[in-house]
């Protein structure tokens, strides 16, 4: 198994002048060291497979006074490949043990969030803006939710994460035999006046994050999650918002379940990601596993090929330059004695 030990983030102050306390980093480390695992991504893009795991983290001081959170990325060393719907789709997995990835969500929600980045705005009062021009005009009560990423400048981004009644109206509450989410609170007998304001909600977000998000050049990425026992996952990339809405039709929706039912009963998926095409189509994307599989269709390996060959060329470009003008220096830990 390929194997690299990382630091992945430190009490330094980062590029967006944000720093992490000693206390956040010991926490992460024992969360990366749970049975639950954090992906190993590329440029912050949920869109792609997964390329491994992180695994046994510690904190240590450097002698510079700061710490550090180390980490190992360790990439997976078995594939295979499966047909689904007479599709070819590529299996990632480790040899050596079973685990889930941490960034499943299984608690339902009883209210909306919407989650954007800060840095995707012109200021922190901008983005406060967007949220309060957004509940004036829809006049519905939604938490407001951040996004960090430590990339200088990130595409943007807008995600909703739906309320259990919502979740409902779209799947019910059981596919097959698996219960989606369990509550014990009165679903709203108005289930269809419920999906009229999520659809006035998600109209008035798309068209305002238009005007107030940034890189004006950059497509926004659209990102709608069911958080339950299954995470249901809806991606659009640069969508205009009448293609946004008519994708998000409950009809539209719902033809996905017998999908979702298959994943869930045969191949134990826990996250089910699903993409909008060109032709506007929603299409199987990725999933996760419960055992810690990603089972992802040749076209997002294809697209992970690209924007991981990218970034590596961009990273020898940046080493190429910095060999030219500093010495490199190694990472000193500070000795207990």
């Amino acid at each position: 198994m390929k194997k690299e030990k990382r630091i992945l983030t430190a009490t330094h102050l980062d590029l967006h002048n944000e720093r992490m306390s000693k206390q956040s980093l010991y926490e992460v480390a024992e969360d990366i060291n749970s049975t639950r695992k954090p992906r190993i991504g590329i440029e912050h893009d949920m869109t792609l497979p997964p390329l491994g795991r992180i695994n046994d983290a510690e904190v240590i001081q450097g002698e510079d006074g700061e710490y550090y959170l180390i980490g190992h990325e360790e990439y997976f060393n078995h594939q295979e490949r499966i047909l689904i719907n007479g599709q070819v789709f590529i299996v990632d997995s480790f040899k050596d043990e079973e685990f889930s990835f941490s960034e499943i969500q299984k608690d339902s929600l009883e209210r909306i969030e919407i989650s954007v980045d800060s840095q995707n705005f012109d200021s922190y009062d901008s983005a406060d803006n967007f949220f309060k021009e957004i509940h004036e005009e829809t006049k519905i009560d939604f938490d407001k939710m951040g996004i960090s990423r430590k990339s200088l400048i990130s595409d943007p981004e807008l995600m909703f994460r739906l309320s259990v009644n919502l979740l409902y109206g779209y799947f019910g509450l059981k596919i097959g035999n698996l219960v989606l989410a369990k509550t014990a609170e009165k679903l709203s007998d108005k289930i269809s006046d419920d999906l009229v304001g999520l659809y006035g909600l998600l109209k008035s977000a798309t068209i305002k994050a238009l005007l107030y998000m940034n890189p004006k050049n950059r497509p926004i990425t659209y990102i709608v999650e069911f958080p339950a026992e299954i995470n249901i996952t809806l991606i659009m990339v640069g969508k205009s918002p009448e293609t946004f809405l008519k994708a998000m039709d409950e009809k539209t929706v719902k033809k996905l379940k017998p999908q979702i039912k298959y994943l869930v009963e045969k191949l134990d998926a826990e996250k089910i990601q699903f993409i909008l095409n060109d032709k506007d189509k929603w299409e199987l994307n990725y999933c996760l596993t419960k055992d810690g599989k990603s089972i992802g269709s040749e076209k997002s390996r294809k697209k992970r090929d690209v924007v991981l060959s990218n970034l590596i060329e961009k990273q020898k470009i940046k080493a190429k330059k910095q060999i030219l003008h500093t010495k490199p220096q190694e990472l000193k830990v500070k000795s207990d004695s």
